[in-house]
């Protein structure tokens, strides 16, 4: 995902605007079962999870589904930043 949306500068300048991103790993030896204990369930990694200011849920989002064949779809991941991107 990292090389996706570096590859994809207007991806890069709505985050860049518009989030701040915090980069969880999950893997065999650290679940980090303590901070995501606190959101839903994710079906796979990555996941994407968009808070509020206070830290409220917005949205958990299945990365698959901003995929097309084996990268992301340019289209889909630009307009699921713009959904969830705080109104100005």
């Amino acid at each position: 995902m990292d090389s996706f949306i570096e590859q994809n500068a207007d991806l890069a300048k709505i985050l860049e605007t518009h989030y701040l991103v915090v980069k969880i790993n999950v893997d065999t030896k650290n679940r980090n079962e303590a901070v995501l204990s606190h959101y839903p369930n994710s079906p796979g990694y990555p996941h994407l999870f968009v808070l509020d200011t206070n830290g409220k849920l917005l949205k958990s989002q299945d990365t698959s589904e901003l995929e097309s064949g084996k990268s992301y779809d340019l289209g889909r991941f630009k307009s699921f930043l713009q959904t969830w991107a705080p109104a100005p």
